[in-house]
Order: C-alpha cells, then sequence, then structure tokens
C-alpha cells in the first residue's frame, strides 16, 4: 500500500491508499520541527510500497521526514505539487507555485467526494478557504490567523495576557483566562461564517461545505453553517492526486471520509 503523509506546522498525519483506491486510517503525531517523534511513531508500521506527501512545514524539516523514510524502509518521499494530479481541477491563482499544497489537496478531496462546487474551510495554525466552482475551476480562497494563533497573538502582542489553554466558549466572560478562550474561539467561529457568507455571495451560487483541519471539531459546534466536518480532508485528495496517474478511482463519500 502507499503511505500517504498530511505534514502540518505542528502536526503530521498520515493515512494507507490501498492498491483498489480506497483510503485506510493511519495515525498523527505532534512534530514539533523535531523528526524524532516521527521516527518513533513510524519504526511500527508496515512498509509501504511507496510514499507520498503533502507539506507545508519546510524544507528541512522535509527533509528530516524524506531521511526518516530512507532510515526506515530505504524509500524515497515523492512530494506533492499545487495545482497538479487532478484531472478534473484547474486553479485561478496567476502562479499556482504560490498556492498552499495542502489547500489544493483538501479542495480536490472535496471537489471529487462532492462533485458539485464547494468551498473548504481548513482550520489549522492559519484557517484557510478555497472555492471550486461545479466546473472543478479552483477560484482561489482566503487565508486569516487560526484559533491557537489568536491566543499567542494576545500573549505575545501584550504586557499582561497570559497564553490560555482553555477551551470554553462563555459569551460573556467573568475572568481574562475565560475571556481569551472564549472571545478567540467564539471569534474564529464568528470569522469563518461571515467569512463562508460573503464567499457565497461572491459566488452568487450554492456550494457544499467543508470543513477540516485540527481544530475542526472544536470550532463545529460553534459554528451557524452547517459544514460536512472531514478530518482527513487532505489524506482525500492526497489519495486523488495520487491514483490520477492511473485511473481516478470511483470516490464514496461516508460521513466525510472516503471509503
Amino acid at each position: 500500500m502507499m503511505l500517504l503523509l498530511d505534514i502540518g506546522n505542528t502536526r503530521i498525519k498520515w493515512g494507507w491508499l490501498a492498491p483498489a483506491g480506497g483510503l485506510r486510517p493511519g495515525g498523527a503525531v505532534v512534530h514539533g520541527g523535531r523528526h524524532q517523534s516521527v521516527l518513533q511513531a513510524w519504526a511500527k508500521l508496515p512498509k509501504p510500497q511507496r510514499i507520498f506527501g503533502a507539506s507545508v512545514a519546510g524544507c528541512e524539516f522535509n527533509r528530516e521526514v524524506e531521511q526518516v523514510a530512507q532510515t526506515l524502509w530505504n524509500l524515497p518521499v515523492h512530494w506533492a505539487r499545487s495545482s497538479e494530479g487532478a484531472a478534473a481541477m484547474k486553479t485561478a491563482y496567476a502562479e499556482p507555485g504560490q498556492l498552499g499544497v495542502d489547500r489544493w489537496a483538501a479542495a480536490v478531496g472535496a471537489y471529487y467526494a462532492s462533485g458539485r462546487a464547494v468551498c473548504v474551510v481548513d482550520c489549522g495554525s492559519a484557517i484557510t478557504f478555497d472555492v471550486v466552482t461545479d466546473a472543478g475551476r479552483h477560484l482561489g480562497g482566503l487565508i486569516v490567523p487560526g484559533w491557537q494563533m489568536m491566543r499567542r497573538a494576545l500573549h505575545q502582542g501584550t504586557a499582561g495576557l497570559p497564553l490560555v489553554e482553555l477551551e470554553q466558549a462563555e459569551t460573556i466572560a467573568r475572568d481574562t483566562a475565560t475571556a481569551i478562550a472564549s472571545g478567540t474561539l467564539l471569534g474564529a467561529a464568528a470569522m469563518i461564517d461571515g467569512l463562508t457568507q460573503r464567499i457565497m455571495d461572491a459566488l452568487g451560487t450554492t456550494a457544499e461545505l467543508w470543513l477540516t483541519g485540527g481544530d475542526a471539531p472544536l470550532l463545529q459546534p460553534h459554528l451557524q453553517h452547517s459544514f460536512i466536518l472531514a478530518p482527513d480532508l487532505v489524506l482525500q485528495g492526497l489519495a486523488v492526486m495520487a491514483s490520477s496517474a492511473r485511473t481516478v478511482p470511483e470516490l464514496v463519500v461516508k460521513q466525510g471520509r472516503l471509503f
């Protein structure tokens, strides 16, 4: 089977693409920019036939991941590129290389599962929005700070505000820590709702709404729009991209996952 990698700024997720085209569950680990946690987690995995990944963690960490793959299995890592590997989709970006490969893969995953216009919101270190038309035209999107980045900005940019780890959502808080926890969480949710509505108004038609990323499960209960929660959407897109060189398999979506 093929090992698929979704490498973000703080976490690495993986799944398995079966020969018949189905995506099978894998695992996840916080990497912190160091390869030791990845080496420890992958040491228990069976040897893959091939490794295909999307990474936004930077060249230095990518090289460390490549070294882990060489050490464990003597295999190279094939890296996905933005705007490639999806025959039915094209991007409107003037310079496709500037489009984050994670955004592209998530858009591919949602569009191939839906078969219609989609708006994908990825809630990670940053919150990103990507829009694809019925015809498979990736129009572009938006990028704003993520929920946890908001918390860090308040702590780092002020003299007296603490770095809060709470996950509370009170509309009117009565202490500073709860005010920060609630304000950033509800603020991120309100921002997602507001920008989603603006995007739909600009698009002039309906689109299926998809939600992914590490903070997606926490934010979804506070959203007014109805999103399909798909934690593995980048991996789903990678499965499509990896298969497109051959025949893209028929994909069926169940509860936001491809099987």
